[in-house]
């Protein structure tokens, strides 16, 4: 028989488990649905973003870089244009 703190430790272990698999597979899909969140995931699918790529540390600049964009986008429209495979280099 194990000695109590290790049947506590065990427990513990199980609770924080289970709880990051909750957020994770209840909480942050919610979260996903919510119609600010939707509109930025939408968004940056649009724009061939993978959001699950970014990195927590890019996240402050986001609005910047996205109001950088729509700004380039906007004035020089061609400059994130890309040749087709079939145009060659």
């Amino acid at each position: 028989m194990q000695p109590k703190s290790s049947v506590n430790k065990v427990v513990r272990l199980a609770i924080g488990a289970a709880l990051a698999i909750g957020c994770w597979t209840v909480v942050l899909p919610a979260l996903s649905d919510l119609p600010t969140v939707r509109r930025q995931l939408d968004r940056r699918n649009e724009q061939g973003i993978n959001a699950g790529a970014m990195f927590y540390s890019e996240l402050n600049a986001m609005p910047r870089v996205m109001e950088r964009m729509d700004h380039v986008h906007a004035n020089h429209g061609d400059a994130f244009w890309q040749r087709s495979a079939a145009e060659g280099p």
